[in-house]
């Protein structure tokens, strides 16, 4: 590759990352395990970038070089790898939608802004607690996903297997 084009593309991946990691976070606080996703996938991400990083390093004349390479391929796979994961995990699957029986727990209205509540703010985030196989779960919507039910309840929860085995609450409306 020649300069100019090393460079277009660094700073396409240095723009795309922060706005696709921002369009993904919908879909991470809906989906099951998403931290042990991110973490498994950071965590291979590091072997890769190893690996890229003493294929590269060989041709670096000077100590800094090598380190630069070794630093460059390290942190480019620990940082790209998750999201990846991520969109892979969800848009790859080829699982069918299942409704799936819940214990519902609770539902919290929240407001998130980037500035504080103001005086007429409204509910704009839903965290949904439930259990599923006795564990806890909590994931977080726009809208309400189960209006009207009470603690205790069981209710269906649309879900998808994704490509790498972790669930994703499909869309509800």
């Amino acid at each position: 590759m020649r300069l100019p084009v090393k460079i277009a593309f660094a700073v396409l991946v240095f723009l795309a990352l922060p706005v696709l990691y921002t369009l993904e976070i919908l879909y991470l606080n809906r989906t099951l395990h998403a931290g042990q996703l991110m973490i498994i996938a950071a965590f291979i991400g590091f072997v890769i970038g190893i690996l890229f990083g003493y294929r590269y390093q060989k041709k670096a004349t000077e100590p800094v070089g090598r380190i630069r390479a070794y630093a460059v391929c390290m942190l480019l796979s620990v940082v790209t790898l998750p999201l990846l994961a991520s969109l892979s995990n969800r848009l790859w699957s080829v699982h069918p939608t299942r409704k799936v029986p819940v214990e519902f727990v609770e539902e919290s209205a929240r407001y998130a802004g980037r500035f504080g509540a103001g005086e007429t703010a409204t509910a704009n985030t839903y965290f949904t607690f439930f259990y599923k196989n006795q564990k806890l779960f909590k994931i977080q919507t726009r809208q309400p996903v189960f209006p009207g039910a009470k603690r205790g309840d069981i209710v269906e929860l649309p879900l998808k297997r994704g490509l790498w085995g972790f669930d994703v609450v499909q869309r509800l409306r």
